[in-house]
């Protein structure tokens, strides 16, 4: 089960870039006082200023493909996991509820939703879809993406207005 270490190893690594440049960098390089120069600190800058110009510049792209990841690598794993009994039948419920979350606060997620839909849209309903796939396959898929589609856009739950006031 390697496909969720991808998402969390591309999270980690532009954390750490981040994080490198934001808090390493300048504990062991601080800014010289105004008014003076020093090429030492002028070469780490640079450094670090190339290190935000390529985070900055791959995130959205690196994002997008954790988001796809997410969605079909690390699902497809969970439903493999739990058809061969390698996981628990639980996994891909739990996982399913945790990609409702994210299709609602990630547009990344939507948009890996939305090419996937119109991939497997393209392959398998008429009458784009290939003609070889035996129609009850596009009603059953096209059942399948209603189901999914209802449970991704049902509200996510919001507590009552004063709810949390009663509760305390």
């Amino acid at each position: 089960m390697l496909a969720p270490l991808i998402p969390y190893a591309i999270f980690a690594f532009f954390n750490s870039l981040n994080y490198a440049r934001t808090n390493i960098i300048p504990a062991f390089f601080p800014a010289p006082p105004a008014g003076t120069s020093d090429p030492t600190y002028d070469q780490v800058a640079a450094i670090s200023r190339k290190i935000q110009v390529w985070t900055e510049k791959n995130h959205a792209a690196a994002m997008a493909f954790v988001a796809y990841v997410e969605v079909v690598g690390v699902m497809g794993s969970l439903i493999f996991g739990a058809i061969t009994f390698q996981s628990s039948f639980l996994s891909p419920i739990v996982y399913a509820n945790f990609l409702r979350f994210r299709y609602f606060f990630s547009l990344h997620t939507r948009s890996a939703f939305a090419l996937i839909r119109a991939r497997l849209d393209k392959l398998i309903v008429p009458p784009g879809g290939n003609p070889s796939i035996p129609p009850f396959v596009a009603q059953v898929y096209t059942t399948v993406r209603g189901a999914i589609t209802r449970f991704g856009q049902a509200a996510v739950q919001q507590p009552a207005a004063g709810a949390h006031a009663r509760a305390q």
